[in-house]
């Protein structure tokens, strides 16, 4: 229920967040530190000032346990994804935030999302065994990754925005070109 940040020079705690009712699935930095965005079981996003250690506000949540979320790069957006089978889009603000839009179409729960590195793609994976591309400027899921043939759990899109990579629960990690939409190839990591 709590999140640590610690100075990674002395390798020691510099402030324990409190305020959700269970277990912290997820935690991830606003682009300059000044924020840092948190989600749980509880069903819950919550915004925290850095520095103090102070909870902002929780701009909603899902209506099941929120397993990852990740800011946009350019700082302005949280997107969440849960066990309720939604991604959610944030808008966040020093001071307050809400809920922007909801990105469906996943038929069971989503595991991990990325953001592309200009803030206007995200890509998200869930047990349906499916890598989702949604464009965060009207939530169009422009493609649909299934060559996977188990459970999705992680997903990152490459830093020029070319590769989408995604790790299943057999230990496959799947590669697709965005350029093409197309299937690059597979590693077994598990050999």
């Amino acid at each position: 229920r709590t999140i640590v940040i610690y100075d990674t020079i002395l390798g020691r705690p510099l402030q324990t967040l409190r305020d959700h009712a269970d277990a912290v699935l997820g935690v991830a930095w606003q682009p300059g530190g000044k924020l840092l965005a948190s989600c749980s079981v509880d069903k819950s996003v919550k915004i925290w000032d850095a520095a103090s250690g102070k909870r902002l506000y929780s701009p909603g949540g899902h209506d099941d346990a929120v397993n990852a979320l990740a800011f946009t790069p350019n700082g302005a957006q949280v997107v969440s994804v849960g066990s309720d089978r939604l991604a959610r889009q944030w808008n966040v603000g020093p001071e307050s935030g809400g809920l922007h839009r909801n990105l469906g179409g996943h038929s069971s729960s989503l595991f991990s999302v990325s953001i592309s590195a200009d803030s206007q793609m995200a890509a998200t994976v869930a047990g349906d065994r499916a890598a989702r591309l949604w464009r965060l400027s009207d939530g169009a899921n422009t493609v649909t990754f299934t060559d996977s043939k188990d459970w999705l759990y992680s997903v990152a899109i490459r830093p020029d925005g070319k590769q989408l990579a995604a790790g299943a629960w057999d230990g496959t990690l799947y590669l697709w070109s965005l350029d093409t939409n197309k299937l690059d190839g597979t590693v077994e990591t598990w050999r």
